[in-house]
């Protein structure tokens, strides 16, 4: 019996895959890898953060904006990832189309990387994010803007659209944030849409979160019904349950016969 809830519970979770989005995070190169780890910034502050997501399937525009004040008299540079999710089969059907990358409105280069996480609550059992990775020179007594434009098609929907944000990598930049805001618009077919975050308004298909002198612990989760439904999507499923309990029925065998010698 515990072989088929093992069995079913690797199902559930192959099919209630989380993509997470996260703020930006100072982070440390490891030796001369392109793999690092969240640091601990210990003068740098997250003045504010702005999330604009405008939803119109299958392309999803993001707009993340971030101040950060440096209130030494130094200036600091900093490595930083801004994460696009924690789960590396997000890719298979969540395509970038197309990235920028700014400080202070001017465009600059980026590389795609990926951190390993010890902090077990951010997301769970998945070791490390990837995202867009840059050095930048954080000015002192004064505060600089970091913005990614972010286009990117879905196109794997059906059902249902999930977006999943999360700020709790404030807690690696020093102090609390000042002033954050969440803004998310639902262009295409729905059905009914439900918000799940702190300070949330939901006004048909807008959501607008905004929250002041906060250490940033919370996630924005937004579900969508689309109201869409396709025969395609159900026979994959079928199609999906079918195999895994072949396999179910021939491991249980085996373990059965192994157990009788």
């Amino acid at each position: 019996m515990k072989y088929w809830i093992l069995i079913l519970s690797i199902f559930i979770i192959i099919n209630g895959t989380i993509n997470v989005k996260a703020d930006i995070a100072p982070m440390e190169i490891v030796g001369g890898g392109s793999n690092g780890f969240l640091c601990e910034q210990p003068d740098i502050q997250m003045d504010s953060f702005f999330v604009n997501v405008t939803v119109d399937l299958p392309d999803v525009i993001e707009v993340y904006t971030y101040f950060l004040f440096n209130p030494t008299n130094k200036t600091i540079n900093q490595e930083v990832i801004i994460p696009l999710c924690f789960d590396e089969y997000t890719f298979d059907y969540y395509t970038i189309e197309q990235a920028s990358l700014f400080v202070d409105g001017v465009k600059i280069e980026y590389s795609n990387g990926s951190v390993e996480l010890d902090e077990i609550d951010m997301v769970i059992d998945l070791p490390e994010i990837s995202g867009i990775t840059a050095t930048i020179d954080l000015l002192p007594n004064k505060t600089t803007n970091v913005t990614l434009q972010l286009h990117r098609e879905f196109d794997d929907y059906t059902e249902s659209f999930l977006y999943v944000y999360s700020a709790k990598t404030a807690r690696y930049w020093n102090g609390t944030i000042n002033h954050g805001h969440f803004f998310f618009e639902y262009l295409s077919q729905y059905e009914n849409i439900t918000y799940e975050g702190p300070n949330g308004t939901v006004n048909g298909n807008e959501i607008s979160s905004i929250m002041k002198n906060w250490d940033g612990d919370a996630n924005y989760r937004v579900i969508v019904d689309t109201g869409i439904r396709y025969q395609r999507s159900n026979i994959f499923f079928y199609v999906q349950f079918i195999i895994i309990l072949t396999v179910a029925v021939c491991v249980s065998y085996i373990l059965v016969k192994a157990k009788k010698k």
